[in-house]
């Protein structure tokens, strides 16, 4: 599994948006990789994926940094980036009682961190399966699941992260790159 970080994405291709901004960066970070170019088509619900290798792919962006998560295997990732937000109303809105009550009781600065675990759970969940935030949203919980597994990382300026992968795959061997 490799996870490639990019700051100030929006700058590397200016005047490309949505999925073309989205399919240069894929294309720009996987570029050394044996088999010609990329092949990038989209799922139904707009998934990325390579058509002509094994290889599978997940994105995800927040402010000014773009994440690619690839691998052998499927793979959902996705990076948030702290703020001022009502933690506590969105909980209660999209949160399963399981991980409302694991959120009850904590401290402020430990109910944030672990809000921002299960939220970005939540939507590396969904990436995964290629499915809508509404598919997840209040209807399943991410903790203690036997069907994924969960990886949980920070990177610098308050930026969350998780990914999502098969249960039983091996999650030991992580390597992160930034930049090109």
């Amino acid at each position: 599994m490799k996870l490639h970080i990019v700051y100030n994405y929006k700058d590397r291709f200016p005047g490309l948006k949505g999925s073309d901004l989205t399919d240069e960066l894929i294309r720009m970070l996987l570029r050394d990789k044996d088999g010609g170019p990329l092949n990038i088509i989209r799922t139904e619900r707009g998934k990325p994926y390579d058509k002509d290798r094994r290889m599978f792919f997940s994105v995800s962006h927040t402010h000014d940094v773009f994440g690619l998560a690839e691998a052998d295997f499927e793979i959902g990732m996705d990076l948030q980036k702290k703020g001022s937000r009502n933690l506590k109303k969105i909980a209660e809105r999209f949160f399963v009682d399981e991980e409302i009550s694991a959120l009850e009781n904590l401290p402020q600065s430990s109910y944030e961190r672990e809000f921002m675990r299960i939220w970005t759970r939540k939507e590396a969940l969904v990436k995964y399966r290629g499915a809508g935030l509404k598919d997840v949203l209040g209807r399943e919980q991410v903790l203690d699941r036997e069907d994924v597994s969960f990886i949980d990382f920070e990177l610098e300026q308050g930026i969350t992260g998780a990914l999502c992968i098969p249960a039983g795959e091996k999650d030991d061997k992580i390597s992160i790159s930034y930049g090109e």
